[in-house]
């Protein structure tokens, strides 16, 4: 397994913890995804099959404006 972290932007409840978490953890190759919201960071937990763009892409779905950045 490899990790990922994000930073995020434009996330300010709980609401958007669960989204954000929920919308991450559908991906292909992904098996673990977890919000901190203190930090502003998603943690990805993935296999060989995840990219970065596939997880942007389904976040900017969302159409709540968070973005995403990877640290």
């Amino acid at each position: 397994m490899n990790t990922t972290i994000f930073k995020i932007k434009g996330m300010h409840c709980d609401s958007c913890k669960a989204l954000i978490e929920d919308v991450a953890s559908e991906v292909a190759g992904v098996s673990h995804a977890t919000v901190n919201i203190a930090a502003k960071v998603l943690t990805v937990e993935h296999d060989t099959k995840f990219t970065d763009a596939m997880l942007i892409n389904h976040i900017n779905e969302l159409g709540a404006g968070y973005e995403l950045q990877k640290i």
